[in-house]
């Protein structure tokens, strides 16, 4: 089903780090479709509640492992504050690192962009 769907899509953006988009990615890879990703998901979210995995080493590997198997397929991944930016640039991501914070900046609003496109395309989220 992931395959369908990738197939027919100009873009695959992935949300968060588990099996599906580990999938998603890997096929979108091959496919050679672009793939873009947002962070929204910290390693601490996941451990904080298990007291014996909260420490800063478990979480450095979860975020490694986040980073390898779903983000690094990522050409854009976006950041939604500078300070989630900053984190992941310790962690040597591949993506470039864009943030995008609960809006758009006046940056994209502006006419230094590509041309815009009139042709219809269909982008791809995967939950």
């Amino acid at each position: 089903m992931i395959k369908e769907a990738i197939r027919w899509a100009d873009l695959v953006h992935l949300e968060d780090p588990f099996p599906v988009c580990w999938s998603a990615a890997k096929i979108a890879k091959q496919m050679r479709k672009p793939i873009t990703g947002t962070f929204h998901l910290y390693p601490e979210n996941l451990t904080a509640s298990v007291p014996i995995l909260d420490h800063g080493s478990t979480n450095s590997a979860f975020m490694r492992l986040f980073r390898d198997t779903t983000f690094n397929y990522c050409s854009y991944f976006q950041c939604p504050t500078t300070k989630v930016e900053q984190r992941l640039k310790k962690y040597n991501f591949k993506s470039k690192l864009i943030v995008i914070s609960n809006g758009i900046s006046d940056y994209y609003l502006q006419n230094n962009q590509r041309t815009i496109s009139t042709d219809p395309f269909t982008i791809l989220s995967i939950c």
